[in-house]
Order: structure tokens, then sequence, then C-alpha cells
């Protein structure tokens, strides 16, 4: 950050002062950007990957995190957890970090070229926001604060573990998450817990449980249980409570597909069917389903990756 303003009284100046040096220096960066695509360094802004900062919302701040100390794990169940404050990350690898920082669509061949240590160093990672700076998000959207603790763990990467990179085009088969019926079978959130701001998942061997869920997380949490690239289409803008059980029974291939095409719908019919068993059983019990489709997908190539820095 530029300016640091320590005293209560000038947090409203603060917060003014850092929101237009945000929209002047963001529109620096994207000149710099056009001219050098590898050129993410430290005070570089968040890869083209993250969704853009808009003009005039909460999303015209740009955090850095004011305390990150990075050490060898002690080898405690993994663990990467946002927080309104910052991030906890226990057991992680650097991979996990960029699996957060650019978003859950990122995984596996949509990450290239990455050192394998990057995929097996795990590390204890605590970074938290100023004070100051966890007021501003403090205000804003739980997916708007998700999205700015991304762009913070991407200049993290950028400043303590060296990172550049830069996107390529591919194209690649693509499954929209989309309304299956009229009235899906989801329970408007009302309430929002601060120490969760994207909202909690929890996947058991008997029920997937969704307490303050956005359709953009429940697709994201798709893509990376069943390694293949999931897109919201719902058109769903809130966010959602639900809990659906599974038997044993539901989860054979032939029960999913039998159950898949009880409207009629033909997406799932082999060979184009995705690859979900039980899980298609639950999107069914939403009122959700998956469409396949193709698209131009961005890959990010890692240039450059080191060890972390000394804190």
């Amino acid at each position: 950050m530029l300016f640091r303003f320590r005293s209560v009284d000038l947090k409203v100046v603060q917060a003014a002062r850092r929101r237009k040096i945000v929209e002047i220096t963001s529109i620096l960066l994207f000149c710099l950007q056009s001219l050098s695509p590898t050129a993410f360094a430290k005070g570089v802004s968040a890869p083209a990957c993250l969704e853009p900062i808009d003009q005039g919302s909460c999303l015209t701040f740009d955090p850095y995190f004011d305390v990150a100390t990075i050490k060898p794990s002690r080898g405690e169940p993994p663990l990467l957890r946002p927080l309104i404050d910052g991030v906890h990350g226990r057991n992680v690898t650097v991979f996990d970090l960029m699996h957060f920082a650019f978003g859950a669509e990122y995984w596996g061949d949509r990450i290239e070229k990455a050192p394998g240590w990057a995929l097996t160093d795990r590390y204890d990672v605590e970074a938290r926001l100023s004070a100051e700076d966890t007021d501003v998000i403090s205000s804003c959207s739980g997916d708007e604060q998700e999205l700015m603790l991304r762009h913070a763990v991407t200049h993290l990467l950028a400043e303590r573990f060296a990172m550049r990179i830069h996107h390529k085009q591919v194209d690649k088969v693509v499954y929209l998450l989309e309304v299956r019926k009229q009235s899906p079978n989801l329970i408007l959130s009302t309430t929002h817990d601060t120490n969760f701001p994207t909202g909690r998942l929890s996947l058991t061997t008997e029920a997937l449980i969704g307490t303050d869920i956005s359709m953009s997380r429940l697709a994201a949490f798709l893509s990376n249980e069943k390694g293949c690239i999931v897109r919201d289409s719902t058109g769903l803008s809130g966010r959602y409570n639900f809990t659906v059980h599974w038997h044993k029974e539901d989860t054979s291939a032939a029960d999913v597909q039998n159950t898949t095409n009880i409207d009629g719908a033909k997406d799932f019919e082999r060979p184009s069917q995705p690859p979900f068993t039980s899980t298609e059983f639950v999107l069914h019990q939403l009122g959700l389903r998956m469409v396949r489709d193709h698209d131009s997908i961005d890959v990010i190539v890692i240039d450059n990756l080191a060890r972390p820095t000394a804190n």
C-alpha cells in the first residue's frame, strides 16, 4: 500500500484516498500488462484470470497482506480457509495457493509448467490484512470479500514465491450448471457468518450440506471435486442453504442415468455424460443439471516460481 493512516479519525479519508490510488494504479498496471503479460512481480496487480476490479464498488479495493508468515508444514491435516481478515493455510502446497488465488476452475492441466515441488512441498501459511483494510472489506458482500482475498493471495505468490505467469487460450469441453426445473430445491440464505465469507460446503459419506452458498461457489466445488470445468449458468444470484442426502443404491452409473433422464433431459446420455455419479443424483434433487458445451478456456503458464523467501 502506498499510504498507511493509523488514526481512527482519518479512517474515512484513508479509504477514499486508497480507492483513488487503486483506480489510478489499476489503469497504469493495465497498460503495463498489455505490453508485458509476464510482468507479475511485487506491486503488480492480480492476473487477468481474476475478475476485473469494478469501478465505483467494493471491488475498487485491491488489498495486499500486511503480515504473512510461510513456514514448512508440521504435518497436520491440510486446510486452506479464507478469513474476514486474511487466510489460514495448514499443510498446503503452492499449487493449493494458486488454486485458491486463480479460482477453482484452475486445476490440473489448466496450470502448466509448475515445478514438481509446487505440488509436494507443504507449508503453514498465516496471512493477515491490516485493521484498516479489514474494515474496508468487512462492509462488502461475501463474494466480494472472497475476490479481494484471492487478489491478496495472488500478490503474496508474486512477492514471496517470485511467481511470473502468462496466459494462453485452449479449446476444451466445459459443463454448464443450469436450473432443471422452475423452482429449484434451494432455500435462500438470510444470515451470513463472517467467519466463513464464502459460505460452507461439507461433503460427507451421507450428504452434501451447503450453507450460504452461491451457485458460482457450487460450480467451483463441482469443478474441484470431479476434475472437469463447471460454470454457473443458473442465473441465480442469491446465496442458498441446502442438505441433500444420498444412499448407496443411488450412486451407481445406471441409477444416475435413469434419474437424470426422468424429465426427458438428454444431456447425460452416453457417451457425452460427464464423469459424475452420486453428484449427479444430488444435482437432480436440487433441481439442477449439467449441460455439455465447448469453449475457449484460459490456461495459466508458469514462467517462474521459487521456494518462499524468509519471513
